[in-house]
């Protein structure tokens, strides 16, 4: 997993538990709504549930993203290793792009 896969994972993870709290504290809130206050708090409530809903949805397009870009690099790394070969004195002979996907993954 690449750093920017991780913050994206992390960002994600962040943003799938504010939405589950959100969730639970509007639930909480709707079993105890009664009198005049009801229209406000129910109002305050979808507010903060569309906040933590858009956040959700955009960590999960930016993950989305962060692994699609992952696997791209890495299917251009098979592509390469593909076009590795090794000549009659057993020197392997590798593309000069393989040094630099390689490079971007440290381990």
């Amino acid at each position: 997993m690449t750093k920017g896969q991780e913050n994206a994972q992390k960002t994600y993870d962040t943003a799938v538990n504010a939405y589950n709290e959100a969730v639970k504290a509007c639930n909480t809130a709707l079993s105890g709504i009664t009198g005049n206050n009801g229209d406000k708090v129910i109002a305050g409530l979808k507010q903060a549930i569309d906040k933590v809903s858009s956040d959700l949805q955009q960590a999960t397009i930016a993950l989305q993203i962060a692994t699609a870009s992952t696997n791209s690099s890495l299917e251009n790394s098979n592509k390469t290793l593909a076009s590795a070969s090794i000549n009659g004195t057993s020197h392997l002979t590798v593309n000069e792009n393989i040094v630099q996907t390689i490079s971007q993954y440290p381990l």
